[in-house]
């Protein structure tokens, strides 16, 4: 979500890493910085060769055949559906903490929370439904409201800490299984960065266009993801009973900084927003490959259908936003408000790694059959495929505590059985 919405990463991934990696979480980010805009390289050679509504789905299957394009299409359809339901999550968890700033007791109450959730997926399928134009529109205007705020409260924090440079680069004391834990739930503030590929069809010149916002993300926030980590963790540390009560981010950096508490509460109404941002931005990316899944014949038919006037897939839209509606109410059952903010981290890392190693194969094989397998293009291929596999590697053998060590065996499950799904209709159609 963070990969477009700026807000959501200057706010979210130094918190998310820093009871992992502590003063070396600017390191987490940038490995995390580094895989994707690796994994970049290899989303723009596709980009610049084929125009699809699939993103991965579509470019693996381009090369790599049925099986891995099934596995691929059974993770991202996965994926999406958890991207929406934590962003849904996230904003919902802001808006129920700026009430409860504002004095409603309740404000974080399930029950209150349920309440916001239902209402923040209505609005946006209704946003969504009206078309991309629209949602483009509203995307970028509530992205561009939530960043001033975000931005004051980490440059306060700063002006009253400084960098403590001595503590963020002492790697002698560096705990480098917490740095690769923070690389795992920090990547999940980037994973997904490609999803704007699946747009290629509706995007004037994607050949020229699509390549090029491919790269702006991985490159561009990720350097401002690390250079904000370093400007927060010093105040994030300070503050780091404020973080265990419940606090945001940015409401702990303006409390330290000295800024007006009302400061503070309006950050969380400012992260609302940005999250409400992300969630019009990734519904349309997944119902767009909802859509081809179904004109694949993997999903019912039904959800390639798009509405005659906006030209949206609106069947589409309706199964990811209710699918995602559904695991959120599931989920948010099961286990306590602060395991969740690590848990969806981890799910949508550990979901991404399937479709990024198996693509990673799939641009080695296409330039190896046009004769263009060069250094430059192999080393950022392996670079970003050999730091998905340390990161998952090491979280194996140093695995997170229960229950959110869970998280990868149920991911992997679900994934398997999706698809199989996938294949056996396919095998029924006879392709």
């Amino acid at each position: 979500m963070a990969a477009y919405i700026p807000a959501i990463g200057i706010a979210i991934i130094p918190v998310a890493m820093l009871p992992y990696a502590g003063y070396g979480s600017w390191l987490s980010t940038a490995v995390a910085a580094l895989a994707t805009t690796c994994i970049g390289v290899g989303v723009s050679i596709f980009a610049r060769r084929y125009v699809a509504g699939g993103s991965l789905y579509s470019y693996v299957g381009e090369v790599l055949g049925p099986v891995p394009r099934y596995i691929v299409g059974g993770s991202l359809f996965v994926g999406f559906i958890i991207f929406m339901a934590s962003t849904t999550f996230l904003a919902g968890l802001f808006f129920g903490s700026a009430l409860t700033s504002f004095g409603v007791e309740a404000g974080l109450d399930k029950r209150m929370l349920v309440l916001i959730y239902v209402v923040l997926i209505g609005l946006t399928a209704a946003i969504v439904y009206r078309g991309l134009d629209t949602s483009v529109k509203a995307a970028v205007v509530l992205a561009a409201i939530s960043i001033p705020l975000v931005l004051l409260c980490a440059g306060a924090s700063v002006a009253a800490t400084g960098f403590e440079f001595d503590r963020q680069f002492d790697f002698a004391n560096a705990s480098w299984s917490g740095i690769l834990l923070g690389v795992a739930v920090g990547s999940a503030f980037l994973y997904g960065f490609e999803s704007s590929s699946s747009l290629a069809l509706e995007t004037k010149d994607p050949k020229k266009n699509v390549p090029w916002a491919i790269m702006c993300v991985p490159i561009g926030l990720g350097t401002l993801y690390v250079v904000t980590t370093l400007v927060s963790v010093p105040g994030l540390m300070q503050g780091s009973d404020l973080l265990k009560q419940g606090v945001s981010g940015p409401a702990v950096l303006a409390s330290v900084g000295g800024l007006p508490t009302w400061i503070g509460s309006a950050s969380d109404i400012v992260l609302c927003i940005a999250a409400f941002a992300a969630l019009i931005g990734f519904a349309n990316y997944g119902a767009r490959l909802f859509a081809t899944l179904a004109k694949d014949g993997l999903l019912p038919r039904v959800f390639a259908r798009v509405h005659s006037r906006h030209q949206t897939p609106f069947a589409a839209v309706m199964l990811l936003l209710s699918a995602a509606l559904g695991l959120l109410l599931i989920v948010l059952a099961l286990a306590s408000v602060i395991e969740l903010l690590t848990l969806w981290g981890l799910a949508i890392a550990f979901t991404w790694s399937i479709p990024y190693l198996i693509f990673s194969a799939a641009v080695l094989t296409l330039l190896y059959r046009e004769g263009r397998l060069k250094i430059k293009f192999i080393i950022p291929t392996v670079i970003g495929a050999a730091t998905i596999i340390l990161v998952v590697v090491s979280n194996l053998i140093t695995p997170f505590p229960w229950p959110l060590n869970t998280v990868v065996y149920i991911v992997l499950v679900v994934i398997v059985i999706v698809s199989i799904v996938f294949a056996t209709r396919n095998r029924k159609r006879g392709k």
